[in-house]
């Protein structure tokens, strides 16, 4: 095939981030003292897409989702929160420390590794992405990684890739990017002129600008 480089997302595309989240919440909340339930985890999680996604869209800043994410889920609850708690501290802390892999992204990491160049690219917090890559196993695979805080862009934004691809010495031409999310990957494929692979093993319904290539 013609490509030459594969963009692989990392949450929920190589990474297991529901399991990971659900592990450091249960933690957080637990040192914290807070009744940890089934309700209170979803909560959380549906806050947390919510605000990535108007991250994503550039109408909120990512210290926005810092800010939000744990006061919006516990006001719901009636639940009283100060940051001053340090519930965001202890839960990136934690959630740097969860690396469950998705299953066989070992085994298609070290394949594809054999015959393309690979580099992982991700929206998620600088120091929490780095410490989860370095402890997976499967980093060695890939020739590096990029982190939208320290791009200064996040996908989907053309600039996110123009910036991957002059790093990575690749072009749109010769890429295939590859990632779970519909509104990052798929629509940042389309918005950056790159072909896309929709990897999407719960079956949700495709909601991107375009149908993705594979």
């Amino acid at each position: 095939m013609k490509y030459t480089t594969l963009l692989f997302d990392a949450d929920d595309t190589l990474l297991d981030f529901s399991k990971a989240e659900r592990s450091a919440l249960q933690s957080t909340f637990s040192k914290h003292e807070i009744p940890v339930s089934d309700e209170l985890l979803k909560k959380f999680s549906e806050v947390n897409l919510g605000l990535w996604k108007l991250f994503e869209q550039e109408k909120i800043e990512k210290a926005d989702i810092i800010k939000r994410r744990f006061a919006d889920t516990l006001a719901f609850f009636n639940i009283p929160y100060s940051p001053d708690i340090g519930l965001e501290a202890d839960y990136q802390a934690l959630l740097s420390q969860q690396y469950f892999l998705v299953d066989h992204a070992d085994e298609v990491a070290k394949e594809l590794s054999k015959t393309h160049d690979m580099y992982i690219i991700t929206n998620g917090l600088l120091k929490t992405q780095k410490n989860r890559f370095e402890n997976c196993g499967i980093l060695p695979y890939f020739k590096g990684y990029f982190v939208s805080e320290a791009v200064g862009h996040q996908k989907p934004a053309k600039e996110y890739f123009d910036y991957v691809f002059n790093a990575a010495g690749c072009n749109s031409s010769n890429t295939l990017i590859i990632g779970d999310s519909c509104s990052s990957d798929i629509n940042g494929a389309t918005l950056s002129g790159t072909d896309s692979c929709w990897f999407n093993p719960k079956n949700l319904p495709m909601t991107a600008l375009k149908e993705p290539t594979y």
